[in-house]
């Protein structure tokens, strides 16, 4: 099955930032401060400030119930800071608010399905697909959820679809070689395997995409290849950790130092 990593669209969201909440002419009194909280939230957010985000985008949620852009912002902090089941109130109630956003039915299906409710992840992919049928997200969601159910010939062709419409995504890429090797089709995992890291720069391959080449070397018999692969993670391995080690050092320092 896919693997079931926290799917994070953070820097989305920080992207979209104050732009997605702007509009022209006046705004009533309520919509203009839930404006100026998801702001202020969405800088809280991009600061890291997960406990000040959070506050900030309830309060936004609260001026305005029915801004779906808040909702969302606040969905994606609460998800990030466990609280498992308020991220999903905020998404479905972001989706039911905006019907016709087709990336949102996504993210919402997104995270129903790493909490295991499948078949209302299906009914968000298969809105999402409705809403935007060349939307390659929507697609890639499907899959994942048929694969949940076991219908592996439908996921194929759904991951199949969504890599027809975004050729180089890595993660529908990364999805389909799992799927693959799940099948028995090691070359064929290998070759979808390949495809990505010739098409990704080395720091946007996923680690597991490297486990899955040298997965799928061992099995198709080439040892020497597999070796020199394993020797590679273990290399990749000591550098993130090193990496890791390093910005906690920073942060302590800062925590300890910083005057403000």
């Amino acid at each position: 099955l896919p693997a079931r990593a926290p799917i994070l669209v953070l820097p989305l969201l920080a992207s979209l930032g104050c732009a997605a909440l702007g509009g022209h002419g006046p705004v009533p009194k309520d919509v203009a401060m839930c404006r100026e909280l998801s702001c202020q939230g969405v800088a809280a957010l991009e600061a890291g400030q997960w406990q000040r985000a959070e506050q900030l985008l309830a309060q936004a949620v609260e001026a305005s119930p029915t801004d779906a852009v808040s909702r969302r912002h606040l969905a994606e902090v609460l998800w990030r800071r466990g609280d498992a089941r308020g991220a999903l109130l905020q998404i479905e109630a972001a989706a039911r608010l905006d019907p016709g956003d087709a990336a949102l039915a996504v993210r919402a299906g997104e995270l129903l399905l790493e909490t295991g409710a499948v078949e209302r992840a299906f009914e968000r992919a298969a809105r999402a697909i409705s809403a935007d049928p060349q939307l390659a997200a929507a697609w890639a969601l499907r899959g994942k959820v048929n694969w949940r159910r076991h219908r592996t010939e439908q996921a194929l062709a759904d991951l199949q679809r969504a890599l027809h419409l975004a050729p180089q995504s890595a993660a529908a890429l990364l999805d389909l070689a799992t799927l693959y090797r799940e099948r028995g089709q090691h070359q064929r995992s290998l070759t979808t395997i390949h495809h990505l890291i010739d098409h990704h720069a080395s720091s946007q391959v996923p680690p597991r995409a490297l486990l899955l080449e040298g997965l799928a070397l061992g099995e198709l018999g080439r040892w020497t290849e597999a070796a020199e692969l394993a020797q590679t993670i273990d290399q990749y391995k000591a550098r993130h950790r090193r990496r890791s080690e390093e910005r906690r050092a920073g942060k302590e320092c800062r925590s300890r130092w910083s005057p403000y």
